[in-house]
């Protein structure tokens, strides 16, 4: 009688794990995410949606693999990727003069939306690089404006970010 066993909660025979052993040796190109995507086509595991599992797939494989029942191939050592920023976002730019000004004499305010490449980007980018505490750090969804007087001078630089999913708290 042909031993079936529950990993994660799927039933996988002798058979299966032979499969998968042979499906694994026939690719050796293939990473272990490759893998795990192609499992799930094989499959047809999907969640409630229509997607792909490929988490579940990955975690699936990773207990076949701590087990003995199939071996997985090297994990790949993926180069990190670090982003081009100069250094000094200003470099070539005057230092901003210091001035102190009523906001009446100010306005009309000019708020404009940074577009991405353009010179006011560079600008606003250049600005949070030099003189925000933290740096230039913008992770995921974002909206900058640049706020100049009625003069053209340069007088904020506002960064809204999306919500964070999960994030600890601050001291």
């Amino acid at each position: 009688m042909e031993t079936v066993q529950r990993i994660q909660g799927r039933a996988v025979r002798g058979d299966d794990i032979a499969w998968l052993r042979a499906w694994i040796a026939a690719h050796p190109q293939w990473s272990r995410k490759q893998i795990a995507r192609e499992l799930c086509a094989a499959w047809e595991w999907r969640d409630g949606r229509g997607r792909m599992k490929d988490f579940a797939a990955r975690s699936f494989r990773l207990k076949l693999d701590t087990r003995g029942l199939i071996r997985l191939p090297p994990l790949r050592v993926r180069r990190e990727r670090r982003w081009a920023w100069p250094e000094n976002e200003m470099a070539g730019r005057p230092e901003p003069a210091v001035w102190a000004a009523s906001l009446e004499r100010l306005r009309p305010l000019n708020i404009e939306v940074v577009a991405a490449g353009s010179a006011s980007h560079q600008t606003w980018r250049g600005y949070l690089a030099q003189y925000h505490y933290l740096g230039l750090r913008v992770v995921g969804e974002n909206l900058g404006y640049l706020v100049r007087d009625r003069d053209g001078r340069d007088l904020a630089c506002l960064l809204f970010g999306a919500a964070a999913g999960r994030c600890a708290p601050r001291e």
